[in-house]
């Protein structure tokens, strides 16, 4: 789907689905120190 469509049809379903409530429910986003991202 998203290969046919891009990533909007896929986003767009999650949306109606609820996908943004339960990921809101369940991860947190922090920014490191700084305001900058560490990758490992």
């Amino acid at each position: 789907m998203i290969s046919y469509g891009g990533p909007a049809p896929a986003l767009l379903l999650a949306e109606r689905a609820g996908l943004d409530r339960l990921v809101g429910e369940y991860v947190a986003l922090t920014a490191a120190e700084g305001g900058t991202c560490q990758t490992w």
